[in-house]
């Protein structure tokens, strides 16, 4: 009876262990940066974003993207790719079982920043884009904000991303909201 109440005791604790442990978040790593795609992308045209960054609390408030920042980016590959694993994630970074921040994303190539626009909500948290070639991008930025939680606060909100196409010379408004 010994052996069998000391096997139930381990067991149990090894299920209670495994499930207190939790998994750990990988890095999903980004294709090789596409030259070719990226150098046949045009650089202007008369095509326009603009658009509005906010999120709704549970409780119905609505928070802004007053004074974030806003990225533009061409869907290309190598960005659908970080969008599809990223794109909407929490700005708080997950934490591994020792309290190590486990990391987010992965680092751009270099190259890709000539392409990227970025801009600055106003305190409404509106943006604009102009001046755009035709095409499909991505928009995306960041609300967050403090819930009260107990005696402290926890951080809310977190990424918004939207994908988005404009023909030549058309204006597109965006709701970037989640």
């Amino acid at each position: 009876m010994n052996a069998t109440r000391t096997f139930a005791v381990l067991t149990l604790t090894a299920a209670l262990a495994a499930c207190a442990a939790p998994k750990p978040r990988t890095l999903v790593d980004l294709p090789p940066f596409p030259t070719a795609e990226y150098t046949s992308l045009q650089q202007s045209g008369s095509a326009s974003v603009t658009g509005q960054v906010f999120m709704k609390t549970a409780g119905g408030t609505v928070q802004l993207g007053a004074g974030n920042a806003v990225i533009l980016e061409p869907a290309t590959s190598y960005s659908s790719a970080y969008y599809a694993a990223y794109g909407n994630r929490d700005p708080e970074p997950p934490r591994d079982f020792y309290g190590q921040v486990e990391p987010l994303q992965p680092s751009f190539d270099p190259r890709r920043d000539q392409y990227v626009r970025q801009t600055t909500a106003d305190a409404q948290g509106n943006f604009q884009f102009s001046g755009l070639p035709a095409g499909r991008y991505f928009v995306s930025s960041k609300v967050v904000w403090l819930a009260p939680v107990g005696g402290g606060a926890w951080q809310q909100g977190g990424t918004v991303t939207q994908e988005v196409s404009v023909a030549d010379g058309q204006a597109v408004r965006v709701m970037l909201t989640r």
